[in-house]
């Protein structure tokens, strides 16, 4: 069994870079935090794993503790100076895609950790985020309600279907065997545009 702590991680990495331009940037910063807690646990990126049907990439791979991590940033538009740089962060104005997305990450890690075909024991999705719209509960019924990921909802699980006039449309749909809590934690905040970061985190087993 893995004794990765994924909030351990994200904790150091915040106090290190509580920022970064791009989702990339962020795997990257994460894969050398790792190194730093575990430096031999021999950490890869964007490893593939194959299947009969087909094949699943992750984005961190750590070998020795059969750990697979999927990584998501949204952010909306900020620009902001941290220790001498500046980032300026892009508009992803697409929440809808961002739950799918995040959760169709948690899907792909489900197959990897419960199936036999590669030793994968524990899968982490992680989403880092600058915009409240993703914690914060919806005011209005949507199309992608089922897809929510607010703060606090609790036992996101089965068959979960984008809907149209309230119907639900079969296209896009997922199903997660597990069920789990959507459980925000924070991550950075700047007095200076007004703006937080917050991480949401799911393990896998």
């Amino acid at each position: 069994m893995s004794t990765i702590d994924i909030h351990h991680l994200m904790r150091g990495l915040s106090k290190a870079r509580p920022v970064f331009h791009s989702e990339v940037d962020f795997q990257f910063a994460l894969s050398r935090r790792i190194d730093v807690e575990i430096p031999d646990c021999k950490v890869r990126l964007e490893k593939t794993f194959r299947f009969e049907e087909g094949k699943s990439r992750v984005d961190i791979w750590l070998p020795g503790e059969g750990v697979a991590i999927e990584l998501k940033y949204f952010t909306r538009q900020m620009a902001v100076c941290h220790a001498d740089e500046w980032y300026d962060l892009k508009e992803h104005a697409a929440t809808d895609l961002a739950r799918h997305g995040f959760l169709t990450d948690v899907q792909r890690l489900e197959r990897l950790v419960q199936g036999e075909e590669h030793p994968v024991s524990v899968g982490f999705a992680v989403l880092l985020t600058n915009a409240p719209t993703l914690w914060e509960p919806s005011r209005r019924i949507t199309n992608d309600a089922a897809f929510h990921l607010y703060e606090d909802r609790d036992g996101v699980t089965g068959k979960l279907q984008w809907t149209k006039q309230g119907r639900p449309i079969e296209d896009g749909g997922l199903h997660l065997k597990g069920a789990y809590a959507m459980a925000w934690k924070p991550f950075s905040h700047f007095e200076s545009v007004g703006a937080e970061f917050r991480y949401l985190a799911v393990a896998v087993r």
